[in-house]
């Protein structure tokens, strides 16, 4: 699954697992599920490794944001995910998800 981008400031975000319960179009589902993205954000000889999820319970212990802040040697960026495409389909079980992530110097 892992391919990785070089955003501005020379940092390189790398997606490491991407994991989608969200529930498909056109379906009745008792749970609406999340998306999670794993990533490893690297600049220099400096890495940061965390989860980001859209859809997570603020609730529930293992609660993951949408957006995060990482530090990579002496500067700080916010790292957002803005979605995960496609949208599960029950017509398309088996898209490859791709996540959109935005990273901003703080």
């Amino acid at each position: 699954m892992e391919s990785s981008a070089l955003f501005k400031h020379g940092v390189t975000l790398r997606v490491d697992a991407i994991r989608d319960s969200r529930c498909p179009t056109n379906a009745e589902c008792i749970w609406a599920g999340n998306a999670q993205v794993m990533f490893t954000a690297s600049k220099g000889a400096h890495q940061a490794q965390d989860t980001l999820c859209l859809g997570c319970d603020p609730k529930a212990g293992s609660y993951k944001p949408e957006k995060t802040r990482v530090t990579l040697g002496a500067e700080g960026y916010r790292v957002t995910l803005i979605d995960v495409r496609p949208y599960p389909s029950a017509a398309a079980p088996e898209a490859r998800p791709r996540a959109v992530i935005r990273v901003e110097r703080q």
